[in-house]
Protein backbone atom coordinates (compact mmCIF):
# COMPACT_ATOMS: atom_id res chain seq x y z
CA UNK A 1 0.00 0.00 0.00
CA UNK A 2 2.88 2.37 -0.11
CA UNK A 3 2.49 2.94 3.41
CA UNK A 4 5.20 2.31 6.49
CA UNK A 5 5.56 1.94 10.38
CA UNK A 6 7.92 3.51 12.49
CA UNK A 7 8.36 3.27 15.86
CA UNK A 8 10.39 6.10 18.04
CA UNK A 9 12.33 4.78 21.13
CA UNK A 10 9.55 6.58 23.24
CA UNK A 11 6.66 4.62 22.23
CA UNK A 12 5.04 6.63 19.45
CA UNK A 13 3.88 5.08 16.05
CA UNK A 14 3.88 6.82 13.31
CA UNK A 15 2.00 5.74 9.51
CA UNK A 16 4.04 7.20 6.86
CA UNK A 17 3.70 7.42 3.06
CA UNK A 18 6.41 5.23 1.38
CA UNK A 19 8.30 8.11 -0.25
CA UNK A 20 11.60 9.04 -1.43
CA UNK A 21 10.88 12.71 -2.30
CA UNK A 22 9.24 13.67 1.36
CA UNK A 23 8.86 12.70 4.89
CA UNK A 24 4.52 12.25 4.67
CA UNK A 25 3.10 11.49 8.32
CA UNK A 26 -0.73 10.03 7.75
CA UNK A 27 -1.02 9.36 11.55
CA UNK A 28 0.74 9.12 14.77
CA UNK A 29 -0.51 7.67 17.99
CA UNK A 30 1.67 7.03 21.43
CA UNK A 31 1.28 3.30 22.17
CA UNK A 32 3.90 2.61 23.92
CA UNK A 33 5.28 4.28 27.60
CA UNK A 34 8.19 4.29 25.74
CA UNK A 35 10.92 2.78 27.94
CA UNK A 36 13.68 1.84 24.71
CA UNK A 37 11.07 1.14 22.32
CA UNK A 38 13.73 -0.17 19.36
CA UNK A 39 12.65 -3.79 19.75
CA UNK A 40 11.56 -5.22 15.70
CA UNK A 41 7.94 -4.78 14.51
CA UNK A 42 6.02 -7.48 13.11
CA UNK A 43 2.76 -6.78 11.28
CA UNK A 44 0.49 -10.08 9.94
CA UNK A 45 -2.85 -10.11 9.60
CA UNK A 46 -3.66 -6.48 10.11
CA UNK A 47 -1.91 -6.80 13.60
CA UNK A 48 1.16 -5.18 14.24
CA UNK A 49 3.22 -6.27 17.21
CA UNK A 50 5.31 -3.59 18.96
CA UNK A 51 7.46 -3.46 22.19
CA UNK A 52 9.72 -1.83 24.39
CA UNK A 53 11.72 -3.07 27.21
CA UNK A 54 8.96 -3.49 29.78
CA UNK A 55 5.86 -4.18 27.80
CA UNK A 56 4.75 -5.71 24.43
CA UNK A 57 1.55 -4.79 22.74
CA UNK A 58 -0.59 -6.37 19.95
CA UNK A 59 -2.14 -3.48 17.70
CA UNK A 60 -5.18 -4.05 15.08
CA UNK A 61 -3.69 -1.39 12.50
CA UNK A 62 -5.89 -3.12 9.52
CA UNK A 63 -8.04 -1.85 7.20
CA UNK A 64 -11.00 -0.34 8.73
CA UNK A 65 -14.24 -1.51 7.64
CA UNK A 66 -16.11 1.38 6.48
CA UNK A 67 -13.07 3.53 5.54
CA UNK A 68 -10.23 1.65 3.94
CA UNK A 69 -8.21 3.53 5.86
CA UNK A 70 -5.93 2.04 8.13
CA UNK A 71 -6.99 2.21 11.85
CA UNK A 72 -4.65 4.81 13.31
CA UNK A 73 -6.37 7.52 10.69
CA UNK A 74 -6.14 11.69 10.87
CA UNK A 75 -9.61 13.35 10.66
CA UNK A 76 -9.99 17.19 10.10
CA UNK A 77 -5.82 17.63 9.59
CA UNK A 78 -5.71 16.53 13.53
CA UNK A 79 -3.91 12.80 14.46
CA UNK A 80 -6.80 10.45 15.51
CA UNK A 81 -6.53 7.29 17.01
CA UNK A 82 -8.88 4.39 16.51
CA UNK A 83 -7.15 1.07 17.75
CA UNK A 84 -9.51 -1.55 18.72
CA UNK A 85 -9.00 -4.80 20.19
CA UNK A 86 -5.28 -3.62 21.75
CA UNK A 87 -3.62 -5.99 24.02
CA UNK A 88 -1.10 -5.64 26.85
CA UNK A 89 1.32 -8.03 27.38
CA UNK A 90 3.39 -6.49 30.16
CA UNK A 91 6.65 -8.16 31.28
CA UNK A 92 5.53 -8.10 35.26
Amino acid sequence: DDKMFVLSDDGVLTLLEASTSAYQPLAQAKVLDGHDAWGPMALAGGRLLVRDSKEMRCLDVGAGRNTGQTNLEVHNSQYRTRMTRMTRISAD
